[in-house]
């Protein structure tokens, strides 16, 4: 799946994500009909119109894309966001800023993040300077486990 289809489902998932709770997350797979490489999302939705994503735009390379109605529109390329999973210290990272709104992150920072919060046990803590976004990591260590797998990143 592109990284567009990627944003598409993001801003899907946004969309309904102000109407739910916390949910556990899910793992959506297929592969790509023109070459048979393999896709994954693992994702979740939480309240205040957040939603989380960690997939595969491509085989080997990982990609998280976080939507939120609480981030603040900028037009810089990138912001500065302090990130945290289960008590781990506050960790300073520089995440993409998307045109569709929301962040993301590629690559390896994107990989080394996608096997910590699969060792993580409970929440996933996001600050942009506009707020704290916490995500529950309820089904978070399978959906992502799974994730790795299937895109070949474990």
């Amino acid at each position: 799946m592109k990284l567009r289809a990627m944003l598409l489902i993001g801003a899907t998932l946004a969309a309904t994500a102000a109407r739910a709770d916390n949910t556990a997350w899910m793992l959506h797979s297929d592969s790509d009909p023109m070459t048979d490489a393999p896709e994954a999302l693992a994702m979740t939705e939480g309240d205040a119109g957040v939603s989380a994503i960690f997939g595969c735009p491509a085989p080997h390379k990982a990609a998280w894309l976080l939507t939120s109605s609480k981030f603040d529109l900028q037009f810089e390329p990138a912001r500065s966001v302090r990130l945290r999973v289960d008590s781990s210290p506050p960790e300073a990272m520089t995440w993409q800023n998307l045109k569709s709104g929301g962040v993301g992150l590629k690559g390896d920072e994107a990989t080394k993040l996608a096997k910590r919060v699969e060792a993580a046990r409970t929440r996933l803590v996001f600050d942009d300077g506009s707020g704290p976004i916490v995500l529950s990591l309820e089904g978070a260590s399978g959906a992502i486990a799974k994730a790795l797998s299937i895109c070949q990143l474990k």
